[in-house]
């Protein structure tokens, strides 16, 4: 039994791991796109394409999981402010900051999602939290406000700001749909999220995108990065990330989320010819250093510390 479950989180991490390297790679591949679209229709484009593919593979569990009216109403909901708020920010910050700074940004999600469980009464700020959400704070200052001196430091602001946008629009989503997830599942809850936000993100192209007939002029670089957005960076990292949530718990995952602010920075520097600072490398440290405190169960501390009395 013992080897068995020692077992499962070795694959759980290890799927982790690989979705957190896939979504850190996927900051810098949709930086590489951007010049040649904006980030409306490349949004669209990217998780269309991914949905098509879920549905095509998940099809008869899909289908075959019954579902109250009015969650699916409420779980629409979550869909259109989830994926209609978190890669179009994103990606818009990434037209105007690094990859390797959204990606440690982005990283941040965990921390939010425990100020916002805290904000809905659904968990407490304690001390621990408290102190995580000031060596994020101190770690993301450290990794970025150094870079931007000399450069355009307004325009790598605003940037930054639509990245933890699109963080704050994650978490929401992470702490409104843990319920439907738990009484439906992951797929489900995926493909209903993601086809109302799709549609909004169709709505909002129609608006402020680019005609989808501007595809035609994508080079050979252009159509391999989509295909690398929607395959490795889209589907296969989803897949993983919902088998580790099934095998470890939600706070090993989001500690293996370290490798996606440091696969970004990494590829971006040979594929963007980014620098690799050493006060990234240290801010990372912090960030996720602040990530663990974040969801340590203080109470639970306290009893072990009691019985150690």
């Amino acid at each position: 039994m013992y080897i068995f479950k020692l077992n499962n989180i070795l694959i759980g991490t290890f799927y982790a791991c690989i979705s957190a390297t896939l979504g850190g790679s996927t900051f810098v591949f949709t930086r590489l796109i951007l010049p040649q679209t904006d980030a409306f229709t490349l949004c669209f484009l990217r998780y269309l394409s991914i949905l098509v593919i879920l549905l095509l593979i998940f099809r008869p569990k899909i289908f075959s999981t019954e579902y109250q009216a009015h969650d699916f109403l409420k779980i629409s909901l979550l869909g259109v402010v989830y994926f209609g708020g978190f890669p179009i920010c994103v990606a818009i910050g990434l037209i105007l900051t690094q990859a390797s700074d959204a990606s440690l940004l982005f990283a941040t999600m965990p921390i939010w999602t425990a100020f916002m469980s805290s904000l809905f009464g659904i968990d407490t700020f304690n001390r621990l939290k408290q102190l995580s959400v000031l060596l994020a704070c101190s770690g993301i200052y450290i990794a970025i406000s150094g870079n931007y001196w000399g450069q355009s430091f307004f325009s790598n602001f605003i940037g930054n700001l639509f990245v933890v946008g699109g963080a704050i629009f994650a978490s929401f989503f992470t702490v409104f749909a843990g319920g439907y997830i738990s009484k439906y599942g992951n797929i489900l809850i995926l493909s209903i999220t993601m086809t109302s936000g799709v549609f909004s993100m169709f709505i909002m192209m129609l608006f402020f995108g680019e005609p989808l007939t501007n595809l035609v002029n994508f080079d050979l670089v252009g159509w391999l990065t989509i295909a690398f957005l929607v395959l490795p960076g889209g589907v296969l990292m989803m897949l993983c990330w919902m088998k580790a949530l099934e095998l470890i718990k939600p706070i090993h995952v989001s500690i293996c989320l370290a490798f996606n602010p440091l696969s970004a920075a990494l590829l971006a520097f040979f594929v963007l010819n980014e620098s690799l600072r050493k006060e990234f490398f240290l801010g990372t440290v912090l960030v996720f250093l602040a990530i663990f405190l974040a969801q340590i169960n203080e109470s639970k501390i306290l009893r072990i510390k009691n019985k150690g009395l």
